[in-house]
């Protein structure tokens, strides 16, 4: 078996034990909030007014508060437990690993009590809270129903206190849910409670998390699959290098021949692609680059100058084709001069000539085209005459290239007709 297929499949396995691990015992991580380790002080509504009494006692397995709420001024009479996790109430606990409130708790009330509880997880930040002022401290707050036994409550069900968020002129940003510093764990009795005798009797308060978050795990094992198939990917990298060093020595001869018919190609490829006469391109050589113009799917302007030589046939005539061989090839390397040196200047045919332009405007080809066609006219030639040109001139996107050499062409014939020695041009649209 190679050692890519034992990789994997030992990855599997660990992938799997770990899924496994995690539904298990992954969601086992627990906070228990006791007397033993955090301060728990009775609260009432003497401090708004009121005239509730409170008290509280340790039991077996937790505390007791006793309670009588009583009617006063303050139309809301309570009582209840508040929790401090340290002295300091800028220091809290970060809750925010937690996904689950777990009470354990029985709760006696007098009649005609809707057995309403109200429980909040008190959050200091310094953007909003106050030291001096335990109102700024931010209520996270859910409302239940006590019934006798464990109350589980998900920490997504706690919601901040719109009165809170109102009277401390809370920034919307800073409205929602938070759990990063808890400096208190507040039970009280509801804001609708029956006046009376109450007592409520906490044998735990627990709180569920996971040690790792599942999208941590999951990243995680992404990772390890990811440093894993890069190794996977390396051994059968290496494994294949060794293979083509085999495959190099069996064939060293064959390489050598290679190169050497590469190199025969390359001269052959070179003298198919020049025009034998004037030593530029010519039109096979600019084949393959129109067939990629015409494919590109970003669009750019695409100028061509199409030229001829005015009465060629004369100087052939009067002087014989060997000067009119001069002529061309003197003609070719005047052209190349005058043209930029990204423009492709090719040998079309006889004593025609084309310019190709990419990214210039009408403006600069017409002015590129009267350039060559007075440099022409008042050039001093090998056969000792005047000679002109006659040039067509065509603008359009590279996706048009071949229907842009057409244009050209149709200006040159219109610049002909028109008496040569000069220029015509259209611009055709997208």
């Amino acid at each position: 078996m190679k050692f890519s297929v034992k990789l994997l499949l030992s990855l599997i396995l660990v992938t799997l034990v770990v899924i496994s691990s995690y539904r298990l015992w992954g969601d086992q991580k627990r906070l228990v909030v006791s007397s033993d380790k955090f301060g728990f002080f009775a609260t009432n509504d003497q401090f708004q007014g009121g005239t509730s009494l409170s008290s509280l006692i340790k039991i077996n397995q937790g505390v007791q508060l006793d309670c009588t709420l009583k009617k006063s001024d303050y139309a809301w009479p309570y009582c209840g437990v508040s929790v401090h996790f340290y002295s300091d109430p800028k220091i809290g606990l970060d809750l925010s690993g937690y996904h689950t409130l777990e009470l354990d708790i029985d709760y006696d009330i007098p009649p005609n009590d809707d057995r309403s509880l109200r429980v909040y997880f008190r959050n200091y930040n310094p953007i909003y809270s106050n030291t001096q002022d335990e109102y700024t401290h931010k209520y996270n707050g859910v409302t239940l129903q006590a019934d006798a036994g464990k109350i589980i409550i998900p920490m997504r069900n706690f919601q901040v206190m719109t009165w809170w968020v109102v009277d401390n002129k809370i920034p919307i940003q800073h409205a929602a849910p938070e759990f990063t510093n808890i400096n208190k764990f507040e039970l009280a009795t509801g804001s609708n409670s029956a006046l009376g005798a109450h007592s409520i009797k906490i044998h735990s308060i627990t709180l569920v998390g996971r040690y790792i978050a599942g999208e941590t795990l999951f990243l995680f094992m992404l990772g390890v699959w990811i440093v894993v198939a890069i190794i996977a990917l390396l051994w059968e990298l290496r494994n294949y290098q060794l293979g083509m060093e085999r495959e190099k020595r069996r064939a060293s001869y064959l390489s050598q021949v290679n190169l050497r018919l590469e190199s025969e190609n390359i001269k052959f490829s070179e003298l198919a692609h020049k025009d034998e006469l004037t030593g530029i391109r010519n039109r096979h050589a600019v084949r393959a680059w129109l067939e990629r113009q015409q494919l590109q799917i970003q669009a750019s302007s695409i100028g061509v100058l199409f030229i001829d030589i005015d009465h060629f046939k004369r100087i052939n005539d009067t002087y014989g084709h060997g000067v009119g061989d001069d002529v061309l090839r003197e003609f070719a390397m005047v052209l190349s001069e005058l043209v930029g040196s990204k423009d492709k200047v090719v040998r079309w045919g006889g004593e025609e000539f084309v310019v190709f332009c990419q990214q210039k405007s009408q403006s600069e080809l017409l002015k590129m085209a009267e350039q060559i066609r007075h440099y022409v006219h008042a050039h001093l030639w090998v056969h000792g005459d005047e000679m002109s040109c006659s040039i067509g001139v065509a603008l359009g996107q590279n996706h048009q290239v071949y229907e842009t050499i057409n244009f050209a062409d149709d200006m040159l014939y219109e610049a002909k007709q028109q008496g040569r020695n000069c220029v015509r041009a259209v611009e055709i649209s997208a």
